[in-house]
């Protein structure tokens, strides 16, 4: 059985100084990265345009990276 990590991001996408992408990375274990937008929430539209982008940086971010793109779950 080969390992698996669900990595839960909610308001900090960044992947560079992650600590649990870095142990995933040195240890060749696969990743699920998963990030849930909860509608009910309710944020403006230019904060929606910024995480609508920083959630297309991040999933590219994760292929080039790890092979892996986000699940986003509404």
């Amino acid at each position: 059985m080969s390992d698996k990590c669900i990595v839960w991001f909610r308001q900090d996408l960044r992947i560079r100084d992650n600590l649990t992408l870095q142990y995933c990375k040195e240890r060749n274990v696969k990743i699920l990265p998963i990030f849930i937008f909860d509608p009910d929430i309710d944020i403006g539209s230019c904060s929606k345009y910024w995480l609508f982008h920083s959630l297309k940086s991040l999933n590219q971010s994760l292929n080039d990276s790890f092979r892996s793109s986000a699940e986003i779950l509404c």
